[in-house]
């Protein structure tokens, strides 16, 4: 008995694996990313970049406004209070652009956040990941307006940006900068995962549980925390699996269906298939020109009724005689 539960157990969190294994993979087009965004933003064809979303949001900032960190399975994940923060926060990298500002640039893997991580004085600081920029990065990789900073112990508070510290000028103080490396490849996809959660759990001196993360392909736009410990967060075309699909499965052989010969036939001569009438055309062969004239020149054979000569009495004979005389 104590086998087959742990049978049972080990199904169940090999489903579970599976089903986020699949979600993590699924796959998305430019034309979702255009039409979904359009309404909140505009597209701008930038020569390094293609085509480029801005958002309409005044003063925006990427990973700063309107949303907060939380620790999840995949790593800190942005909770985007936007509703189309679903897609420029997971997927893709941001560059600022001279003349328009922060410009989203597309991509299609999907991760909690494509930011760098830095440890510095007590404080937590992140910024966006622009295209270009590896998972070797250090803390001068990116310019240093692009640095958001807060103290430790407010990296998982929801309200974090009443917590912000904007960069100093003076980049000669952040000679102590420690660049967080904590990078996490799951299914051939690579991001940094954020802090180490025992490193947070000791700073806030309380356990975090990690929320997992639950895709949704139809419902609301908008990223929220559920009462089941989720983050739920919309996904376009997220695969759902409830089970893990058996490995050695042997596909079931169909067998034809039998079909009443006469039925058959008639079915046949009433409405001969398409692949049929188009093979009877294709084995036709050309009549010749010479074989046309030949047609034309031979007397029909059939059907045709020949003369017989008039048999004539003795006495239209001998007259036939006598006049020919």
């Amino acid at each position: 008995m104590k086998k087959i539960i742990i049978a049972f157990v080990t199904v169940l969190m090999l489903a579970g694996s599976y089903e986020a294994k699949s979600q993590i993979n699924a796959g998305i087009s430019f034309n979702t990313f255009y039409n979904e965004l359009s309404p909140y933003g505009r597209w701008v064809n930038y020569p390094d970049y293609g085509q480029v979303w801005i958002s309409n949001e005044t003063g925006f900032e990427p990973y700063s406004t309107n949303g907060h960190w939380q620790f999840t399975n995949y790593g800190w994940m942005w909770v985007s209070n936007y509703n189309w923060g679903w897609a420029p926060f997971h997927y893709g990298r941001w560059a600022y652009l001279n003349n328009y500002g922060w410009a989203w640039v597309p991509g299609y893997e999907w991760a909690p956040a494509w930011v760098g991580w830095c440890n510095y004085d007590g404080y937590y600081g992140w910024a966006p990941l622009s295209p270009g920029i590896g998972f070797n990065y250090s803390f001068n990789s990116m310019p240093v307006n692009h640095w958001r900073f807060v103290r430790q112990q407010y990296i998982n508070d929801p309200y974090v940006y009443r917590h912000y510290q904007r960069p100093v000028r003076n980049t000669n103080q952040y000679q102590n900068v420690t660049v967080i490396n904590n990078t996490v490849i799951n299914n051939n996809t690579t991001y940094v995962a954020g802090p180490a959660q025992q490193d947070v759990e000791r700073v806030i001196k309380q356990k975090i549980e990690p929320r997992q993360v639950a895709f949704d392909n139809d419902g609301v736009k908008k990223t929220a925390l559920t009462n089941k410990n989720e983050v739920r967060v919309f996904r376009p075309d997220a695969v759902k699996t409830e089970v893990e699909p058996v490995q050695n499965a042997q596909p079931i052989k169909k067998q034809p269906v039998k079909q009443n010969t006469v039925d058959k036939a008639k079915t046949e001569i009433a409405n001969p298939p398409v692949v049929q009438k188009q093979e009877a055309i294709r084995n036709q062969q050309p009549i010749t020109k010479q074989q046309q004239v030949q047609n034309e020149i031979q007397p029909v054979q059939k059907n045709t009724i020949q003369k017989q000569p008039i048999q004539r009495t003795n006495d239209e004979q001998l007259v036939e005689v006598k006049r020919q005389r």
